[in-house]
C-alpha cells in the first residue's frame, strides 16, 4: 500500500544519482525544489513527501531547472478510506521547477500535476494542479528572510495545505533567521492558509525557535508554536517542542 510496514521501519531515501539524473525513493520534487520552508521544526504545510521518482536537474550557475516523474504514496487514509496520492494507472505525476540566483536574491518556482482521474460516484475528486513561488533574500551575513506563495486545487495531492476534497486554496509562508551570536540563531515563521469553507476563518500558524550551540556539534533547540485552524467553534492553541542534536 505504500512505504510503511508492520515492523515500524521506513526508508526515507534510497536513490541512485548520475550527474543530474536521480532514480529511486526520495521526497517529492515539489517539496524539495523550493527548499521546504523555514529553519524551524514545525515548518508548515507545503507539499507531499514520500514517493518513488525519476528526476533530472540542470544547474547552469545562476539558472537552474528540473523535472520529475513521481509515483506518489498510498499509505494515507481517512476513516479507513485510502486517501493517498499513488498513481492510478501508468501515467506518473509530473513536477517541473525553475530557479534563478541573483546573489542577494534567490528565486524559485515549481508546478506539480497530480495525474489521477476522478472516480465516478466517489465522494471526493482527485487530480489537479498546484504551484509555488519562493524568494529568499540575504540581508547580511547575520540575517536572511524568505516568502513563499502557494496555490493549488484541493483535489491535487500537491496542494497539501488545502483540505482534502476542498476547492482551490491559497497559502503564504514567510519567515527569517538572525544569527545573534556565534552560538545563538533565532528563527521565526508564519503561515496563512485561505479557508475553503464559508463558515470557517482562515488558518494561521506562528512558530519561533532558538538554536543554541552548547559546544561544537551539540545544538539545543527550544521551539514555541501557536496554531489556529480557523474551524468554527475552536480556539487557537499553543505548543512547545524541544530538540537536542549531537553531530559527530
Amino acid at each position: 500500500a505504500g512505504y510503511t510496514n508492520d515492523n515500524e521501519f521506513s526508508v526515507n531515501f534510497a536513490w541512485i544519482q548520475l550527474g543530474g539524473l536521480r532514480i529511486g525513493k526520495d521526497e517529492s520534487f515539489f517539496t524539495t525544489w523550493t527548499g521546504y520552508a523555514g529553519a524551524v521544526i514545525n515548518d508548515g504545510n507545503y507539499g507531499p513527501f514520500d514517493t518513488n521518482l525519476i528526476s533530472y536537474t540542470y544547474n547552469g550557475g545562476a539558472f537552474r531547472a528540473g523535472i520529475a516523474l513521481e509515483q506518489g504514496d498510498d499509505d494515507a487514509s481517512v476513516a479507513g478510506v485510502r486517501t493517498g496520492w499513488g498513481i492510478d494507472d501508468y501515467m506518473p505525476h509530473v513536477v517541473v521547477g525553475a530557479g534563478y540566483n541573483a546573489g542577494m536574491v534567490d528565486l524559485s518556482a515549481v508546478v506539480g500535476f497530480d495525474t489521477r482521474d476522478d472516480v465516478p460516484g466517489a465522494t471526493f475528486d482527485v487530480g489537479g494542479w498546484a504551484a509555488k513561488v519562493r524568494a529568499d533574500v540575504t540581508l547580511s551575513e547575520q540575517a536572511s528572510v524568505f516568502i513563499m506563495g502557494m496555490y493549488g486545487e484541493g483535489s491535487s495531492a500537491y496542494a497539501t495545505w488545502a483540505p482534502y476534497g476542498s476547492d482551490d486554496a491559497w497559502s503564504v509562508i514567510g519567515g527569517g533567521s538572525f544569527k545573534a551570536t556565534d552560538k545563538v540563531t533565532l528563527n521565526a515563521q508564519v503561515q496563512w492558509t485561505e479557508s475553503t469553507v464559508a463558515v470557517n476563518s482562515d488558518s494561521w500558524a506562528v512558530v519561533g525557535n532558538l538554536n543554541y550551540e552548547v559546544v561544537p556539534g551539540l545544538v539545543v533547540t527550544p521551539e514555541f508554536v501557536y496554531a489556529d485552524s480557523g474551524v468554527v467553534g475552536t480556539d487557537g492553541a499553543f505548543g512547545f517542542y524541544g530538540r537536542g542534536q549531537r553531530s559527530f
